[in-house]
């Protein structure tokens, strides 16, 4: 886009300057017209003048036909912008805000507070609570339990335990490979810590019974593990006294043994023998590590067989809800923040095309500015001309000077010029402030 200095440099060179040989020009034109006494007095117009006048429209109209061009492209440019902030801008933030609301209206359906998952959650929690509280007034105590989240590792390390101290109750009969009698003692460590479990489990249900007949049951599951662990440690602390004499009276192998068929023999054997030292030792400490397990389970577990189930289960619910109610706020927070961002884009998108429609409205008021300026001033330059031609005429002639001579005001001239542009009020506010010329 050309910018008014250049047209103006282009199509008004002869009118921004008006220099003394272009004066003087004018000034010898009058000069020879005087002399030969023209024009006539009687005239009402003579020829130097219309040629100016017919110059001048004919320079400022090729000027104001370009300034022209360029006043339609600012104004198109400000139809559009306008266009885009009253209505473009606007529709954009509504289809924003319309399609958070959907999303905010499924999920609402799908994790909001009255959607179906979290109601059924918060009637079973409800539910839950209120039997977790109805077993509490019952007992008139409050759910007691040691080491929740410890059990099971005590348990596991009672269990690891159980490999060192019986591994060698079996490596007679698994010498050759030594990782089978681990695998059976750590099996043999994980078999006794469930009975240990479950007779310590039972133990404690069986104290909060008030009555034989409530107790019966359990007593008989006591009485049951105690009949499980009692032969297995003293059947594992007789292996151990029979290899213990096995390795001090024997001088074959294990190997020598089964090419023998000696082993049906040497089994028989293990089940008769008396313990020694070694193997009351073994026996006393496995029931020690048993009894540790049990006194852990007894801890561990409450009297009343569903109050720490109900409990549980309410915490569990618990959970749950927390978590779903976290989903729910961290969607919900990632949707505004989606949606916040893009109407500060579309904010700023606007606030950009208002400051162009400032810079364009400014152009384009300017095209008119700069156009009455220019008007002005052509009109100036051309009564400067007149004026030259004038004095150098009024002064060679004899006979009375035209009527027209030193009576041509800018205004007159300036009305004569081509003006595209209406003459509103607001443009003559704008014409009547600039008198100055740059």
């Amino acid at each position: 886009m050309k910018k008014l200095s250049h047209i103006e440099a282009t199509t008004l060179a002869n009118w921004l300057t008006y220099s003394p040989q272009a004066e003087n020009a004018d000034e010898q034109a009058g000069i020879a017209d005087g002399r030969q006494e023209r024009p006539g007095s009687d005239v009402d117009e003579h020829p130097f003048r219309t040629r100016i006048i017919a110059a001048a429209q004919a320079d400022f109209g090729a000027y104001q036909d370009q300034v022209e061009r360029v006043w339609e492209r600012h104004s198109q440019q400000v139809a559009e912008l306008e266009q885009r902030i009253g209505s473009t801008s606007a529709s954009q933030v509504k289809k924003v805000d319309d399609d958070r609301d959907q999303q905010m209206a499924k999920l609402e359906r799908e994790l909001g507070p009255s959607a179906n998952k979290m109601t059924n959650l918060r009637a079973k929690e409800a539910e839950a609570k209120a039997r977790a509280l109805m077993i509490e007034n019952e007992l008139g105590r409050p759910l007691r339990i040691h080491f929740r989240y410890l059990y099971f590792p005590i348990m596991a390390l009672l269990a690891l335990m159980e490999v060192p101290i019986n591994r060698f109750a079996f490596e007679l009969y698994f010498s050759e490979t030594p990782f089978i009698s681990f695998v059976i003692a750590f099996g043999i460590g994980v078999v006794l810590m469930l009975l240990a479990h479950f007779g310590g489990m039972w133990v404690k249900r069986c104290a909060g019974l008030s009555t034989w007949r409530d107790r019966a049951g359990y007593i008989t599951g006591v009485v049951l593990v105690m009949a499980l662990i009692l032969p297995t440690v003293t059947l594992i602390a007789m292996l151990r006294q029979h290899y213990i004499h096995f390795v001090q009276s024997q001088q074959i192998t294990f190997a020598e043994l089964l090419e023998q068929n000696a082993l049906t023999d040497v089994a028989q054997q293990a089940i008769r023998t008396e313990l020694g030292p070694e193997g009351w030792m073994l026996l006393f400490i496995n029931l020690l590590v048993v009894g540790i397990g049990t006194l852990a389970s007894v801890l561990r577990h409450d009297a009343h067989p569903d109050f720490e189930t109900a409990t549980r289960q309410q915490e569990r619910l618990e959970r749950r809800i927390a978590k779903l109610e976290r989903r729910y706020s961290d969607k919900v927070s990632k949707i505004d923040t989606k949606h916040d961002r893009k109407v500060d884009s579309i904010r700023r998108k606007q606030a950009d095309d208002k400051d162009s429609l400032k810079v364009a409205s400014d152009a384009r008021d300017n095209c008119v500015t700069r156009s009455l300026q220019m008007r002005q001033r052509v009109a100036v330059q051309a009564l400067r001309r007149l004026a030259a031609y004038e004095a150098g005429n009024q002064r060679m002639r004899s006979s009375p000077v035209p009527a027209t001579f030193n009576s041509t005001e800018v205004d007159s001239i300036e009305n004569q010029l081509p003006n595209i542009f209406s003459r509103t009020s607001d443009d003559r506010e704008v014409s009547d402030g600039i008198r100055t010329l740059p």
